[in-house]
């Protein structure tokens, strides 16, 4: 336990400068704070009459004061007050006088219809009878009844008793390290209560209870036994028993609320971060859910609150956490390191800044065949705008806020770049709230700068000869000159490499259940190496580091820093970040043998990533064929996703012809890590509306869009069904781009290999995935439309040996993937509470599986289908060519259910280009025109009166990328390849220029 320094002598100096008459007041309130608690709450005054003016079946709850770190300081009171919330249960708080208790004497104490209740677990159950809520447990087994019991009577009696006493001590502690002599005359008076004597005085009598008599060591021991025991238990699970809550959720979040919330370190708070991380997620998710009021409650410091069934959020979902946004809830935050959390996706979450990190640790098979160790790589491509830098990115700007260097609106940040950084500033600066300008040399590729502008930042060019350093000297300039500019500086803010010692590194820990050996990353910023390899040392000093380095700008090693192939790493200077103390050795790795691997790992692992994932890899690999690391494990990052490279001498060579997802523990492959895509509320473009819209980001899937799914269940089924087998078969598929992806990538997993036809209208970043993958691409008149990809395809596989089409737009296994997986997300993470789902029909498998699945649950769900109002087939019209790519195919799929719905709403190319647009530009979603299609028709749902207060949910089908060089950011592109390197006068220029639209 620690209280930091800087507060004590602050309260030290201010208290010496007092006079006579503000010391005592001081002194006084101490010992009166401390006094009161003594004298009230572990003693029994006098009985006082309770409530005569009680109302029928309303539950008045007689508890302690409020303060302003708890809404109740006891976790009884907490507990039977989360319960009620949980129920929906109308009850009040009633204000009482200090010395108020029960006709028993006791407090606290709940009454309902005139009878008092002192038990916590006979209230629960006596109101679950008077309030006929029998139901309420009814879906649990016996089984979990009897583990509930278990683990509310463990949270109840060694846990709540021994983490309390530690506490108490704890604030002993801090008191103790005041100098009671600035007190003078009134250090006599002060003594007795500011010392260890009260907090040893609380131990004696709480040793005397059902906890019994134990050390200050022991009772630690105790409560982090306790605290393993339900982490363990509880695992990845929404609510202790599953997704519904039950009293054992009340009672779990009463005890550990006592622990998360107190204001200062503890040691029982220390095993929260470290190893029981997923009780911080839990306790979070019941606050936020089931205490939307939480920052009002505790901000009123008031004991006055009524329940009387007031308005929940809008369809039940959580509205931002209210603790979070006030004065004193940033205040809270500030006493509790900041961290990133573990990525939601249980319920709806407000931004893309909740679903950062907890990426997936996937183990390489093929790349490694031959060798002794083990190599895993985590895929960091799997972050909101698919590289790692999102996790300092967000970092960076909080801690700049809370230090009150930056203010959303007014500061205009400032960064050198080389590039994925760039896009992680662009995306959450547009969230937050703030302008970005961005410097990075004119080597780096064409998608980045398109990727940069879209997200509405400015970039300016300087000359790749002269390295990072110009990049960075020309930041410094332009910050001298812009008002209100502040540069985060990656390469020296301590907050970059505390983000990975805070996420990253404890989710490698928890990933390899503490197996992992041996971690090597490249060094850029060097925030990954840093902040990961001092994670782990603390965790086992064993544990080596590597950091990567370009051979050819070998600067750790002591070489100068040279001209390389490897963009985001080598900047050619030794960053002030890096920990050199944590390692012994830097790696070397040549730029043509990073390239050669990252190719490598497409067509054999179906991993497309950049050029610094594929120097990671090699150097892992290079460690792992050394003798004494035989049988170990091996982790680095696959650093972000390879489309944004496509114009790079990575991908330069390749020829163009006419379940639940596991993200905590390492997986064996990446057919293990489809589906359980966030679900984000949109929040700026349904201003206005009275309706609620929530999106699934379905990039968020390995291949970077929502086809994943059905492309894995299709494979998957026919092979079950003994009508493929790898190796042998030829699968052939007419896609429009993502299908034909993703059977690049499930195929290349699954060990086939694949053709593919598509209309010569398909963007060329989707032909670039494609053969990047391995497969063969066949174009088609794009006048005939897919019917025409679709009449080569069967014409093909006539005269192609074991050829086997697994037609998306006829096979069961199509829709059956969404009614597996994405209709259950969609009901879980709305907790149930979805009214209406729209989406494009390309296939016909979304719309069909997710409706029959909602539908299923609830027959008052609507379900709408979208289609272009130029190909309006299935409301009867005729086929005419559109732009919107992955949807009116032209026919109606054979697996469209047409009885799921009444309506199949029509949006015109334009309109859906439109707000493809606006949904990077305002909600910071990079998409396609087919998600802006989706999100169209949402929103002409919202506007219809009959829809005021419903939840409508649709997807972002894929990521933006893969449109760059159609209609959808034609502009952009246009303007980021004839973007030149610009002096400093010109960036100054064109700095001004930007900050006045």
């Amino acid at each position: 336990m620690s209280w930091s320094s800087s507060y004590v002598e602050q309260l030290n100096s201010y208290v010496e400068g007092l006079p006579t008459w503000g010391k005592a007041a001081v002194a006084g309130g101490a010992a009166l704070a401390l006094y009161l608690p003594y004298k009230y709450y572990t003693s029994r005054p006098r009985a006082s009459p309770y409530n005569k003016d009680w109302q029928p079946d309303v539950v008045y709850l007689y508890q302690f004061p409020r303060t302003k770190l708890l809404p109740n300081i006891s976790p009884f009171c907490l507990k039977v007050e989360t319960w009620l919330r949980m129920n929906d249960v109308h009850y009040e708080v009633p204000a009482i006088p200090l010395n108020l208790r029960s006709k028993e004497g006791l407090l606290p104490f709940v009454e309902l219809n005139g009878v008092e209740y002192y038990d916590s677990a006979f209230i629960i159950e006596e109101l679950t009878i008077l309030l006929k809520r029998q139901g309420f447990e009814e879906h649990l087994s016996e089984e979990q009844r009897a583990v509930s019991r278990a683990f509310e009577c463990l949270a109840e009696k060694s846990l709540a008793l021994s983490s309390f006493v530690t506490r108490i001590e704890n604030a002993a502690e801090m008191i103790d390290q005041i100098d009671l002599r600035r007190f003078g005359f009134l250090l006599t008076f002060l003594k007795p209560f500011a010392s260890r004597g009260y907090a040893s005085l609380l131990a004696t009598r709480l040793n005397n209870s059902e906890l019994g008599p134990h050390s200050r060591a022991d009772r630690l021991s105790i409560g982090a036994d306790d605290l393993r025991a339900i982490s363990k238990y509880l695992g990845q699970k929404h609510y202790f028993t599953g997704f519904k809550p039950t009293r054992v959720d009340a009672c779990l979040f009463g005890t550990l609320a006592q622990i998360v919330f107190a204001p200062y370190e503890t040691e029982h708070k220390t095993l929260l971060r470290t190893e029981c991380s997923n009780l911080l997620e839990y306790v979070e998710r019941i606050k936020n859910r089931f205490w939307p009021d939480w920052g009002d409650v505790t901000a009123k410091f008031s004991r006055d609150t009524n329940w009387k069934r007031r308005p929940r959020p809008v369809n039940g979902i959580s509205t931002p956490n209210s603790s979070l946004t006030s004065p004193l809830g940033r205040k809270l935050h500030s006493w509790l390191p900041w961290e990133t959390p573990k990525m939601s996706r249980e319920t709806m979450v407000n931004s893309s800044c909740e679903v950062i990190g907890n990426t997936p640790l996937l183990r390489l098979n093929k790349i490694t065949q031959g060798l002794e160790a083990t190599i895993a790589v985590k895929l960091e491509y799997m972050n909101p705008t698919c590289s790692v830098k999102d996790r300092i990115a967000l970092n960076m700007i909080k801690r700049a806020e809370e230090e009150g260097k930056i203010s959303p609106g007014k500061t205009v940040l400032i960064e050198g770049t080389s590039g994925n950084l760039g896009i992680s500033l662009a995306h959450y600066g547009k969230i937050l709230g703030y302008k970005v300008i961005l410097i990075m040399s004119d080597s780096y590729s064409v998608e980045r700068r398109c990727l940069l502008k879209a997200y509405g930042a400015e970039v300016i060019l300087t000359d790749a000869a002269l390295g990072a350093k110009e990049v960075l000297s020309r930041a410094a300039e332009l910050a001298k000159v812009v008002p209100n500019a502040h540069i985060l500086d990656q390469f020296s803010n301590p907050a970059n490499p505390e983000a990975h010692y805070k996420s990253t590194g404890p989710e490698i820990w928890r990933q390899t259940q503490g197996k992992v050996d041996i971690v090597c990353f490249g060094v850029g910023s060097s925030g990954t190496v840093t902040g990961v390899g001092r994670f782990l040392k603390e965790k086992n000093p064993e544990i080596e580091i590597y950091p990567i380095e370009p051979y050819e700008s070998s600067v750790i090693n002591g070489f100068p820093g040279g001209v390389h192939k490897i963009q985001g790493i080598g900047a050619g200077m030794v960053p002030d970040n890096l920990d050199r103390s944590l390692f012994k050795e830097a790696l070397r790795v040549h730029s043509d043998d990073a390239i050669d691997m990252t190719r490598r790992l497409a067509k054999e692992e179906s991993i497309f990533a950049g050029v610094s994932s594929g120097a990671n890899v090699f150097g892992a690999m290079q460690l792992a064929k050394r003798p004494e690391n035989k049988g170990k494990l091996i982790v680095t990052t696959v650093n972000s996703y390879g489309e944004r490279y496509l114009s790079t001498n990575v991908y330069s060579a390749i020829p163009f012809t006419t379940k639940k997802m596991s993200r905590d523990l390492m997986v064996e492959s990446g057919g293990q890590i489809i589906g359980n895509t966030p679900l984000l509320r949109l929040n700026k473009i349904t201003q206005g509306l009275d309706a609620t819209i929530a999106v699934k980001i379905e990039y968020m899937n390995p291949s970077c869009s929502v086809k994943d799914r059905i492309a894995f269940n299709m494979i998957e089924k026919a092979e079950q069904e003994g009508r493929i087998t790898p190796g042998k078969t030829v699968l052939i598929e007419p896609t429009s781009g993502n299908m034909g992806i993703a059977l690049a990538y499930c195929g290349k997993l699954k060990g086939y290999k694949v053709i593919l036809t598509m209309p010569e209208s398909m963007s060329v970043e989707r032909r670039s995935l494609l053969k990047a993958y391995g497969a063969e691409v066949v174009l088609t008149d794009a006048a005939l439309a897919v019917k025409g990809a679709t009449d080569r395809a069967e014409e093909l596989a006539k005269v192609i040996d074991n050829a086997y089409i697994l037609n998306q737009f006829a096979n069961p296994a199509n829709p059956e993937a969404h009614y597996k997986t994405t209709g259950p997300e969609i009901w879980r993470q709305t907790e149930g509470k979805v009214d209406i789902v729209c989406f494009g029909v390309g296939s016909g498998g979304t719309v069909t599986g997710v409706g029959r699945y909602l539908k299923n649950q609830n027959p008052n769900v609507e379900v709408f289908p979208v289609e272009p109002f130029e190909s309006s087939v299935i409301n009867g019209l005729p086929h005419s060519p559109h732009k919107i790519q992955g949807m009116g195919t032209g026919m109606i799929p054979e697996v469209l259910d047409r009885s799921l719905f009444k309506e199949a709403l029509r949006v015109h190319s334009d309109d859906a280009i439109a707000m493809a647009r606006r949904l990077a530009a305002e909600e910071s979603i990079l998409a396609g025109i087919s998600s802006g299609a989706n999100v169209c028709a949402a929103v002409e749902l919202a506007k219809r009166p009959e829809n005021k207060g419903k939840l409508i949910v649709t997807t972002v089908n894929s990521y933006g990328e893969r449109y760059l060089s159609t209609a959808l950011y034609s502009t952009i592109r246009e303007e980021a390849v004839d973007m030149k390197r610009t002096s400093l006068e010109e960036s100054i220029q064109i700095a001004r220029k930007y900050l006045e639209q």
